[in-house]
């Protein structure tokens, strides 16, 4: 007779391997980011390794970022929840101010404060895009939350569509909540359909990555369901994740590539805990405190600094060759790392509190 597993040794291995993944999640997100240097640069179609590489970690590795923290946010938003009264989610939802909304719109604001400053001096106004000087025209509030020309779209710090999206979610946890619980399964299934069909609502733009991860990891939480043995006893799929993968990155100016694509996601979803979870259980790798609690602002700040950092590049060295452009682009991604993670450092010894507050707490 097989013996039950020790839940309170995976559910310690599931918060370590959470912990864990936050950063390099993070890096990721600056890899999708940073696939603008090719646009900066109009990058021949002839520089086929800076092509694969950065469809590799822009468009592969690094897509697995944003569905996975909605996955992981929804499962700890239910983690260990007794029903989902009236007081639990007035709880939930002060707590989300503090983390979510208030490091928002500070960011938000403060981006907005950094581009109207640049558009009105006169030795930088030429550096400003079109598309930041339309949006400097349009309504502060409207932009704040991301309606543009009555469409969802992004803010001005636009990465913290992220934020909202997931706050939103929150907000309306209690219909969530009760989807769930009332129809089990077959709500995910419908929204995984949705969302893997890629559907968006018609005149809005507003697609389903969002309340699709975020109700699929409240379901499990609410099931009680370990994700480490859950991956473990699917691991199969998670196994699949590098043929996927490799899949995924020979097929991108095909029209079928975006259903390899999302089943890539589920795959590496499962993927992720499998190899993490294994190395922290083995001891060859271990949570560290700081670089976790760097990732949100790592995020925060990460945009306009990788702009910026791109584009001083693009001026400082001929980016005329495939392995310049190779070189370039992986230190774009670490250059902005370093200053972020160093600014980060900074605050926090020297004004830990507005560090906190900045950062919602984290």
């Amino acid at each position: 007779m097989d013996k039950a597993p020790d839940l309170n040794k995976y559910d310690s291995l599931m918060s370590q391997t959470m912990d864990y993944l936050r950063f390099p999640l993070i890096i990721g997100v600056i890899f999708i980011h940073a696939f603008t240097l090719g646009e900066i640069n109009s990058t021949p179609e002839n520089y086929r390794g800076y092509y694969y590489l950065s469809q590799l970690f822009s468009q592969v590795l690094g897509r697995l970022a944003v569905p996975l923290f909605f996955f992981i946010s929804g499962y700890l938003f239910f983690f260990k929840v007794e029903g989902f009264s009236s007081s639990i989610y007035i709880i939930k939802l002060r707590k989300r101010i503090k983390t979510l909304l208030i490091p928002y719109l500070f960011w938000n604001i403060l981006v907005f404060l950094f581009f109207y400053v640049l558009n009105n001096l006169s030795i930088t106004t030429n550096y400003v895009n079109g598309g930041v000087q339309n949006k400097l025209n349009m309504n502060f509030v409207l932009v704040l939350i991301g309606v543009l020309d009555g469409k969802w779209s992004m803010p001005w710090a636009y990465q913290f569509w992220f934020i909202r999206d997931l706050f939103i979610c929150v907000i309306v946890s209690p219909i969530l909540y009760w989807l769930i619980t009332r129809f089990n399964y077959l709500f995910i299934l419908v929204l995984g359909i949705i969302w893997f069909t890629g559907y968006v609502i018609p005149s809005y733009e507003i697609g389903f990555v969002s309340v699709f991860f975020f109700s699929f990891g409240a379901l499990l939480s609410l099931k009680r369901i370990n994700l480490i043995i859950l991956s473990r006893e699917i691991k199969v799929i998670g196994l699949l994740y590098p043929v996927l993968l490799i899949a995924d990155l020979l097929t991108k100016k095909c029209m079928f590539n975006f259903y390899i694509h999302n089943t890539a996601i589920l795959s590496g979803i499962i993927m992720s805990f499998l190899i993490v979870s294994y190395f922290i259980e083995h001891r060859k790798i271990k949570p560290v405190p700081f670089l976790s609690a760097s990732s949100f602002f790592i995020f925060a700040l990460h945009e306009p600094l990788l702009t910026i950092i791109e584009k001083l590049i693009s001026i400082l060295f001929n980016l005329n060759c495939d392995y310049k452009m190779c070189i370039a682009y992986i230190s774009c991604v670490v250059i902005v790392a370093i200053i972020s993670t160093m600014v980060y450092y900074m605050l926090d010894r020297y004004m830990p509190k507005f560090n906190s507050f900045i950062t919602g707490g984290r």
